[in-house]
Order: structure tokens, then sequence, then C-alpha cells
């Protein structure tokens, strides 16, 4: 291999990298993408760039420069082989003896035009070289770090406009991708065979060790067969001493991987469905090995399970601009261009200019995969369901008989609530089954019907029959990743929301914030900036901002949402922990967490809070009566010790009478999740903030706490939390809050249960890369190849594809499925298109009814969008031609769907005066742009 090979192959190999070739057996989420078009990438590498080069060497100056260097080198030769090998000295100087002869007047002459010229392997060794040295700088770990560089002796640059402080942190300009897949358990159906991948325990810290790599560790020993099923145990954590030994100090979840394609086999020897269904081939490679389901299973899993990474917001302006300022700072050498003189310049500039072609090339394609990317977390995210839960007192007894039938939902009132509908009674004794459940319903209206029990046909009845059905929601439940959920609602919700009040991750190193490698603080700011900064939209023009955090995160946090809204206090939590660990800590012990309160103006709502006087200051009343109910104060007056305590003093800015859970363990309102707040917390925080029915935010839910709370003291709220907890926690916590089953706030005497909310699951952006297709089109030939290939070939291929909204399918829009991943599997489900669209638009609905015209379901909703009225039609109209249409036009009118409606919209075409398609709206916001 040549030297010239050498340099261009390292810088192959970089592409290769950068284009993630090492992930080809991948085929979910963005490898997908990148696994399209690999043929055409290796060839783009192998080929096209070399050749590029080549063709640009093979002119101008730099080719003369070559010829010059050639002559040199002839000369050289010629020099030595005629005058001897003592003529030239070690730097090519030619001994004054021979400067008068033909050949040395000839020599010197040559030697003298080719000062500062490279030959030909040197210009392309330079080049590879200076292009390689540029893009391995700013790649990192598949992802492309923002870490501007100034010069050799002040490595870094930050970008700096003259503020009187700026914040700034490695990963400012990008998103950081926090997948829902972390940690999920994983399945998939080989030769009939159900395989489980299940993860026993997770851990993110240990022994105290924080930023130890973990990996995910196969149990052979603990597998679990029977004929149609296989359970294969895995921990995730890092490597013990032996295991470091075994696996190496590189690439260990590969050896790791291999191990268990040995051992795992060897459990199933008994089983030979089982063992074949593992070891058969799932797929061959592109070298022609053979994979099996097995292997295959273990990569995605690994790989998906722990890959977090970043999303820049406008890579290719960072890169086009680091590579103008290499050029100048790195490849623009003036002492040697002052040596070689203005001869030369022209040379120079032309490989300044090759290096820059080249690396713009480079940088388009990349920036096409990072644009795909952000278009991809940008977009607002489909409704995938909508279901609402309703106390059965607010439901019209016409419903009842439905209700008593429903097997599964009676199964969920007796796991919830302590329910005896089987009880036969002096007043049910003459009834049946459905009799008595029905005499039940009438008597406990706090039970909670959840629709999700119920066939479509009663549920649309049911809304029917709900008079200003957003008005009658108490609140609303997002199941989502905090970020997608708030891009969605801000059309519906912006500037409605009264109070946010947060609980992030800490980012300590041991909670569920999954961080790449050192960049633990720069990826948690980018987290809460990108989120903070999406609320502001949400917040009301005199709300408040509340976020509580501890010492590992506070002074950063603090300093950015400085910079995105106005500071108003910083609240001390004394949380009066002095235990455990941290009474045996080399410090001051830590006995309090921060709550940072901020405004989005300086005009905002603020009703000052009252807190119990402490047991001190009672004390220093003079006397206590006998009976223990009365005080006298200095001056001898009577005061009734409740109310002493009840008026006590202004709530300051440090709370030290609220007690943590573990002060309380056997408090009521526990849920068994570890960073749960005392509901004494937020009633505070929201009775300081808000008035009665005013929205409450809180979008690292949790728990649950904020919205019962702010249900529990008449307020709206919205809560967002990803994962199996908001089935699990969640959900269940807010019913049994409806059916009174309520826990310590003291307004619960206040609060009689009743009421309903609603929840929805939203497409997640991992759904949204799995749901892309490719649509090779003859249209693209119409494109110079090598631009289309660089700058819009993903985009214009996957155009049709439904994560997309493909408008089209849109003429079906109670049957537009996508591929959800959900509980380890993949399947198809229904996308909720007029649910998605209402929040797009910000649809107030007042009404949400059904009809039928001889078999064609009409779905219509009428509401107010910014105190417009509007009537929004959806329906069938696949096939349909002009009499249908004609038949549309008179159904519409006959029924008055819209009559009063100042603006109609409905999906595809239309003879209903006035009415106007909906479909350009629908894909203008669903793409519009990120509000910051």
């Amino acid at each position: 291999m040549t030297t010239i090979d050498q340099h261009c192959r390292k810088f192959q190999e970089l592409l290769r990298e950068l284009f993630q070739f090492d992930c080809a057996d991948l085929d979910f989420g963005i490898y997908r993408i990148m696994n399209y078009k690999r043929d055409v990438l290796e060839k783009f590498i192998s080929e096209d760039l070399p050749g590029f080069v080549d063709k640009e060497l093979d002119r101008g100056n730099l080719a003369e420069q070559s010829e010059i260097a050639e002559e040199l080198e002839e000369v050289t030769s010629e020099v030595k082989e005629k005058l001897g090998s003592d003529a030239l000295d070690f730097n090519g100087n030619l001994a004054e003896v021979y400067h008068n002869t033909p050949l040395g007047r000839k020599y010197l002459k040559i030697k003298a035009r080719a000062t500062g010229v490279r030959n030909r392997e040197a210009l392309e060794a330079a080049i590879f070289n200076n292009l390689y040295a540029f893009f391995r700088r700013y790649y990192q770990d598949g992802d492309f770090i923002s870490k501007r560089r100034y010069s050799k002796r002040q490595r870094y640059a930050v970008p700096y406009n003259g503020e009187e402080f700026l914040l700034h942190w490695a990963n400012k300009d990008q998103y950081y991708i926090k997948s829902a897949e972390h940690f999920h358990d994983y399945s998939f159906t080989s030769h009939g065979v159900t395989v489980h991948f299940k993860l026993e325990s997770a851990s993110v810290e240990q022994n105290n060790v924080k930023g130890d790599k973990r990996f995910f560790l196969p149990l052979p020993n603990k597998i679990e067969v029977d004929p149609k099923q296989v359970v294969i145990p895995f921990e995730y954590r890092p490597l013990n001493k032996p295991e470091e030994n075994l696996y190496g100090s590189k690439n260990q979840q590969a050896f790791i991987i291999a191990e268990a394609l040995t051992e795992v086999p060897k459990r199933l020897n008994k089983n030979e469905g089982a063992l074949l269904a593992l070891v058969a081939e799932r797929r061959k490679t592109k070298d022609g090995k053979s994979v099996t389901f097995l292997e295959h299973h273990l990569q995605q899993y690994t790989r998906r399970n722990t890959s977090d990474f970043f999303i820049h917001k406008d890579l290719k302006g960072f890169l086009s601009r680091e590579l103008d300022f290499y050029l100048k700072s790195e490849v623009l050498n003036l002492d040697e261009m002052e040596t070689a003189g203005e001869n030369r310049a022209d040379g120079w500039f032309q490989t300044m200019r090759l290096i820059k072609i080249v690396g713009s090339k480079i940088i388009d394609f990349l920036d096409q995969i990072e644009r795909f990317q952000k278009m991809l977390w940008e977009k607002r995210k489909f409704v995938m369901e909508t279901q609402y839960c309703i106390a059965v007192g607010r439901i019209e007894e016409s419903f009842y008989d439905e209700i008593a039938t429903c097997e599964s939902q009676w199964m969920e009132w007796k796991e919830l609530f302590p329910i005896g509908e089987e009880e036969i009674d002096l007043f049910n004794s003459r009834k049946d089954k459905n009799g008595r459940r029905i005499a039940f319903l009438k008597a406990h209206p706090n039970l909670v019907l959840d629709t999700k029990h119920f066939d479509i046909g009663f549920v649309d009845l049911l809304l029917d029959s709900l008079d200003d059905l957003d008005e009658m929601i108490d609140g609303l439940i997002v199941n989502s990743e905090n970020w997608q959920a708030l891009n969605l609602l801000i059309g519906k919700y912006r500037e409605k929301i009264r109070c946010i009040y947060i609980d992030p991750p800490y980012n300590t190193g041991n909670d569920e914030f999954i961080y790449k490698d050192s960049y633990q603080h720069s990826s948690w700011l980018s987290m809460m900036g990108d989120r903070i900064a999406l609320s502001k939209a949400l917040l009301a023009v005199n709300g408040s901002h509340y976020c509580q955090i501890d010492t590992n995160e506070n002074y950063r946090l603090g300093l950015l949402i400085d910079t995105i809204f106005e500071f108003q206090r910083e609240i001390i939590w004394d949380t009066q922990v002095l235990s455990g660990f941290k009474t045996v800590a080399k410090n001051w012990i830590r006995g309090h967490e921060t709550i940072l309160y901020h405004t989005k103006t300086g005009d905002y709502l603020f009703n000052k809070q009252r807190q119990p006087h402490r047991k001190e200051y009672l004390d220093r009343f003079d006397k206590q009566d006998e009976d223990g109910r009365w005080y006298f104060d200095g001056r001898g007056t009577k005061l009734y010790k409740d109310e002493v305590v009840r008026k006590g003093k202004a709530v300051g800015d440090v709370w030290y009478d609220i007690m943590s859970f573990q002060q309380q363990p056997t408090s009521k309102e526990r849920v068994n999740f570890y960073t749960q707040k005392p509901e004494k917390l937020i009633e505070r925080i929201i009775l300081a903030s808000t008035n009665e029915s005013d929205w409450v935010l809180d979008c690292f839910l949790g728990s649950g706490t904020t919205c019962a709370v702010a249900l529990m003291l008449g307020r709206k709220a919205v809560g967002v939390e990803m994962g199996q907890q908001f089935s699990d926690v969640v959900l269940p916590r807010l019913k049994r809050l409806l059916y009174n089953q309520s826990t310590a706030v003291p307004q619960k005497e206040r609060y009689k249960g009743g009421g309903a909310f609603k929840y929805v699951f939203l497409e997640s952006y991992e759904d949204s890369l799995n749901n892309i297709e490719y649509e090779s089109s003859p249209g693209q030939r119409a494109l110079e190849f090598e631009d289309y290939l660089l700058r819009y070939m993903l985009k214009w291929e996957t155009r049709t594809s439904k994560t997309f909204l493909n408008t089209e399918k849109l003429s079906l829009p109670f049957h537009y499925k996508l591929r959800i991943h959900s509980n380890g599997q993949t399947s198809e489900k229904t996308a909720d298109i007029p649910e998605t669209f209402n929040y797009l638009m910000g649809v107030h609905v007042q009404k949400r009814r059904v009809y039928y015209d001889d078999g064609r379901r009409y779905l219509v909703y009428r509401g107010l969008i910014d105190n417009r009225r509007v009537a929004i039609v959806w329906r069938e109209t696949e096939g349909w031609e002009q009499a249908d249409l004609e038949r549309d036009k008179k159904f519409v009118a006959e029924k008055e769907l819209v009559e009063g409606a100042e603006e109609i919209f409905v999906n595809g075409d239309s003879f209903i005066p006035n009415a106007k398609s909906l479909e350009p709206e629908f894909k203008s916001r669903m793409f519009a742009p990120v509000e910051t």
C-alpha cells in the first residue's frame, strides 16, 4: 500500500464510521435510514471522492506543482548519476563547484521554480490528512460535539455576542434524545416460539462510583423454557474485575454477546423447538455470514437500550463555519507561503479550495442525515389513543345497562376500589346481577368509568351526550416523552397554564437520567433547556414556573432558567433528613432541596400563604391555658391555639414545616415512587400561584402528585409522563382520587371526588423512525445525481411515509395505521387523526358527535379556535365520485352539521359550501418551526 493509499483509506474509514457502517446489522431507528443506501454510500466513499480529488489534482496550479516536482526529481536523479552522489547535500543544495555547469544551472533553475511546491503524493496526503483531522476533531461516539476551535494555545472558543453573562455548555446547540426504550423488556417470535429478553435489574450506580460504563449481561443459568416460550433474564450493570479481565477494555458488549451465543444454546439442548428458534438463520451479512435469530436480536436489544444521542440543530452551519476557520488557521500556513513566494499562492488557495469542496460534500450529506432526524424529532407526534375517565354520576343513566355488563370495567373497579357489587341487601334482593350492578352504580356516583373498556359505538354515544366536552374535563394526562408532548400541546394550551411545577431528574448519577459518557452535565442541561424553553409558550403572561432540584445542578439550572424566565426567589425546602450515609460525609450535612421560582413577566399572580408557627414560637407565649387550647401573648391577650397556628406568619423562602417522606414513612399518600413529593409541598405552590379553575402543568409528572393536588384544589391539570409508570402509577392514582380515595392535603375535606379527566398516548420519536418507508422515484433522475444523494435523497424518498402525514391516506381517516412499539412488541395501531388535528389547531371542543348516512360514519367536532366558531367534519372518502360528493353535501345540510360555524374544515374533497380542505393546514402545523 502506498503512502497515498494509507492517507486516503484512513479518511475513508472515518467516513464509514461517520455514516455508521458498523451498524449495518441493525434495522431499527436511524440505522434503517443509513442502511437503506449503504451500497450507494460505499461507492461515494470508495470511488467518487478519490476520483474527484484526482481530477482536481490534474488541473490548475496543483497540476503545475506536480509537474515541477516531477521535473525536480528527474533532474536530481540526473545530477546524482552524472555528477556523483556528493554533488548534493542532505537538503538538496548543489555543491558550488557545479553551479556553472550546464547540468548545475539546469538544476538550480528548476529547484528555484520548485520552492514551496509539493509533489502529487504530498499534495494528496495533505488533502486527506486535513480532511481527516477536521472531521475527527468534532466526531465523538456517533455525534458531532459543538467544540468550537480557536487556536492551538487556546483550544476552544465560545460564541459570545456581548451579553452581560453567557451560560454555555458543550451540547447547547443540540437536542439530547432520551429514548423511551431504556430498560424496556424485548420480545420476538421465531419458528412459533416467543423469546423474551427480561431485565431483572438495572444498576445505574455501583458502589457509589459514578460514570462507570454499564453493559447488558444475559443470565443463562436463569433461563426459563416451555414449549412455546423462552425467557432470558438480563442484568444492566458495570463489569466486575473478573469480567473486565475476560471481556477486555474495548468492544466489551460485543464480547458479551459472543459468549452468550455459546452459553445460551447450551441451556436449551433438551428443548429442540426453543433451540431452533434461537439458532436458526435470521439473515446474512453483506459478506455472506449467517446471523442467527439470537445474535440478531441481542444486537438489536443492546443497541436500542444504550443508544442515547444528540441531534444538532444546525449541523451544516456549525461545520461550515468551523471548516472555514480551520482552513484559515491551520491549512493556510503564512510562514510557508512567504518562503514559497507569490508564485505558489495560487497553489495554496487551490489546495484550500479542494479541501473545502470535498469537506462541503461530506458536510452536505451529514447535514442531510441530521436534518432528517431533526425533522422527525420536531414534527408534532400523532395521538395514538384517546380515552376518558368519567365519574358515573356524570353519565346519563341510560348508559348504565351497558356499563353493568362490561366485565373488564368491573374487574378494574374491584382491583382499584373497595367495592362489593355482588352483595345482596334489603333493597336489591329481588334483582338479578345486572340489576344489582345498576343499583350499585346509582349508589356510587364516584365510580370512575374508563372508556378503554368499551367499544367505539358506546364511546361515541357517551361523548355525544356530554356538553362542552373540553370544559367538562378537569385534567389531561399525556403518555409521551415530555418534549414531544409540549411541542404538540402548544397549539391548544398557549398561554393558558397559570402555574408550571416540575421535579425533573436531579442528575445525581443514580437516577433514571442516562447520559453520554463525559457529558453528564451538558446532556442534562440540553434536556432541561429545551423543555423549559418550550414550556414558555404555554405559560400565561402572569404565570409562574417552579422547578425543584438539589445541589447537583441547582446553580447551573438557575442560570439556565434565568435566560428564559424572570427570577423571583430561591426557596429552600428543609427536608430535615440528617440520617444515614449523609451523616458520615466529610462535609456539611445536606438537609434541603431547592425550588427555583421564576415568572414569565414582572406582573404575576401571587396569593400570599401563611404557615403554622413553630413550637419555639408558641413557647414564647407567656402562658398556656390548662385545657391546652388557649395562649396568652405578652400583653395578656387570650388567643385560641388553632387560630395562632392557622394564621401563623407569612410564608418565607425557607420551608421548614413540610415533612419529607423519610419523616412520614407510613403516609397514606405514598404510592411507592421513589421521587414522590409530599402533597402539602405542591399544595402550597398551587395555592400561591393559581386561583380556582386555573390550569397547572407538570411535564415530569412522576407519580402524579401535581395533578392529584391540582384536582383536589379545584384547579385543572396537564401532566406528562412516559413509560409504564404512566399506566401502573399515574392512572390508578387519579382514578382513586376521583373515587375520593384521596390522601393527605387538608383541602380534601372540600374535595368530594367525582369529575373527569382525559388521557392520551402519543407516537414516540422511535416510532416515527420505525415508520419510515422508502419510495424511489424516476423523478429523482431529473436531479443531478450527486446533488440528489447529498442533499435531497432521504426527504424525497420518504415523503409518502405515514409518519410524515401522507395526506392522500386521509381519505380513510379512521383507518390511518402506524407501527407502534409497546411492551417489547411492535404492532400496527390506528392513529387518532381527528384528535391530533384538534391539538394542532388549538380547538376548544364543545361538542363531539357521530352521525351515520346509511353506513357512512361522520365524526363532527364543534368548538372554538381563538373565539371563532368552527366545525370539523371527518368522513371516509376513498373512491368517492361526483355523486358521492353531492350526497355528502346534502347530508351535511339536512343534519345541519356545520350550521352557524364561521369556519368549516373537512378532510378530502367536498361540495359543502364554504368548507375548506384541512390537509394543507394539518401538514403545515405538523411541521411548523419549533417555538423557542
